[in-house]
């Protein structure tokens, strides 16, 4: 009994010893994500003011084509933007489609609905709005690798839902992955300004779409 007190005593005199240095290092590292959140907000937000332009006549009515198709029940703002690379939706209350400028050409009118109603499909699954929930998950418990493994785990899965939408109403499933590949390699073709994350595995996303 005296030897369990003792042990019991060092464990307490540990645990007082280390707990405030944990307590720091937790304060310090979600510190640090949470300027990492606000730098990706204001981040968004410059993408909505700068380097902007008013759509293609083509892509304009692809658009509403597209908007009718998935349903989206909230009005959608579609600018065109040279500092973006691959399409993006970003925003909740007021949401923003994001069109690069260098997809005026390159792009068939069925690549160009595939992409438009990928989008627009996250959109209506309010995905941007979810990930700002995950991403302040990440922030608080940082220091759990199962937090991370789930969290990919989780944008994968928005991507193939959102792929089954676009496919749903715009396309067959090769052409698809033709033009997921195609915008990969005009992502990372230098000079690129400012790219959009392609959320989740593209390999993976191509297999699944082409039946490998």
């Amino acid at each position: 009994g005296i030897a369990d007190g003792g042990f019991a005593d060092r464990m307490r005199l540990v645990g007082e010893i280390t707990a405030p240095q944990l307590v720091r290092a937790w304060l310090l590292g979600v510190f640090v994500l949470s300027v990492r959140l606000l730098l990706g907000w204001l981040g968004v937000r410059r993408l909505t003011r700068i380097g902007v332009q008013v759509p293609a006549e083509t892509v304009r009515a692809r658009f509403e084509e597209m908007s009718s198709r998935v349903r989206v029940s909230r009005p959608v703002r579609l600018i065109e933007s040279v500092l973006v690379a691959t399409p993006a939706a970003i925003g909740f209350l007021r949401p923003v489609l994001l069109w690069p400028v260098s997809l005026h050409s390159g792009l068939t009118v069925s690549q160009i609905d595939l992409l438009l109603a990928h989008e627009l499909a996250h959109l209506k699954r309010h995905d941007y709005f979810v990930n700002v929930l995950q991403t302040m998950v990440e922030t608080a418990l940082f220091y759990h690798p199962g937090v991370w493994w789930l969290s990919k785990r989780i944008r994968h899965e928005r991507e193939l839902c959102c792929d089954d939408v676009a496919l749903e109403v715009a396309g067959d499933p090769r052409e698809y992955a033709e033009t997921l590949l195609t915008l990969e390699t005009w992502r990372q073709r230098p000079p690129a300004l400012a790219a959009a994350a392609s959320g989740g595995d593209l390999m993976a996303r191509i297999q699944r779409l082409v039946g490998a």
